[in-house]
């Protein structure tokens, strides 16, 4: 699964339930790829899970804490063939691991998203998890 055709699905099944914006902005690095009105402004970075973690730039944690300072919402949502998890990135920010070399990536495991997020596997009630989770995000957080 790519990150764009996530992207896509979310935005269908969420349709006429919040306002859906997709950031593609290369100018000011950091800024997450949704962002979604539900009665509170939402950021939403998405993920594809890719051997068992998610990864991070420097700039996407930086602009999430900045958001957060402020009170505003950040949420990852990571993807792969068999689960969707969706948590707070400040909440993961702690368990970073950052990759070895130059590329400064922070990556964290599916475990971190299961602990600190929630998580529902295949095959996704997606009417439950919109109403129960995704509608709710900002308001019992």
């Amino acid at each position: 699964m790519k990150e764009s055709s996530f992207a896509r699905d979310l935005r269908d099944r969420l349709k006429g339930k919040v306002h859906w914006t997709r950031i593609e902005n290369l100018a000011s690095p950091g800024i997450p790829d949704v962002n979604f009105f539900n009665g509170r402004d939402i950021w939403v970075e998405l993920k594809i899970i890719k051997n068992k973690k998610i990864s991070f730039r420097p700039s996407q944690i930086s602009w999430a804490r900045e958001r957060n300072n402020y009170g505003g919402q950040v949420y990852v949502f990571a993807r792969d063939s068999n689960e969707l998890c969706i948590a707070k990135v400040t909440d993961l920010t702690e368990d970073l691991v950052y990759a070895e070399g130059g590329n400064r990536l922070a990556h964290i495991h599916i475990t971190n998203l299961r602990k600190f997020g929630v998580c529902f596997v295949k095959p996704f009630n997606w009417n439950s998890i919109i109403q129960n989770v995704i509608l709710r995000l900002g308001f019992n957080s």
